[in-house]
């Protein structure tokens, strides 16, 4: 099918063809739903990579971004999204998340009243989990933050996402508040 894209469409500049992977649920009346079922991410694989991200991104590669990124086109009877590099929150390679752009993968930390190292959390915050560990990180981000530190970040900042059972926060650099030593 990459071969048929790249006969229907020529990508300019850092840009990729992707094939939404929409879920399919199913009400208690046994009806089923598939776009709309959608939250705030959506998830789907590469077809048609663009020469600069070929060295980033492989065909096949799952990948999430924002719900209403990119556009809808269509080709063969098939419809596809066009996005941008920097729309891409992650991939997922081997069973690992890797964030791409300049995008940081938090893991939610379970409610907690303090930190290991003793930092007293206040009620609003305990309310809203807004700490986690760093599981990952692009390239592009601060080197002060590392994987495995221990970071607060602002409330209902990024996208939470619920990927194999493990409640995570797609954030940006600037939404993290402080990193507990």
């Amino acid at each position: 099918m990459a071969k048929e894209l790249s006969e229907v469409f020529s990508i300019v500049g850092s840009k990729l063809i992707v094939k939404e992977i929409i879920p399919k649920t199913t009400s208690r009346s046994g009806l089923e739903s598939g776009k709309s079922s959608v939250k705030s991410e959506s998830k789907g694989n590469v077809m048609l990579v663009s020469n600069s991200l070929s060295e980033l991104y492989e065909l096949g590669d799952e990948i999430y971004y924002p719900k209403f990124a990119g556009v809808e086109v269509s080709a063969y009877g098939e419809d596809y999204k066009i996005l941008q590099d920097n729309e891409i929150f992650f991939k997922r390679k081997d069973g690992e998340l890797i964030a791409m752009s300049d995008y940081i993968i938090v893991l939610k930390n379970d409610k907690k009243t303090s930190s290991d190292t003793g930092v007293l959390y206040s009620k609003s915050s305990s309310k809203e989990r807004t700490s986690g560990e760093v599981i990952s990180k692009s390239d592009k981000v601060n080197p002060q933050i590392e994987i495995g530190n221990q970071v607060v970040f602002i409330i209902h900042s990024g996208v939470e996402l619920t990927v194999d059972g493990k409640q995570i926060v797609v954030i940006q650099e600037g939404e993290i508040l402080v990193i507990l030593k």
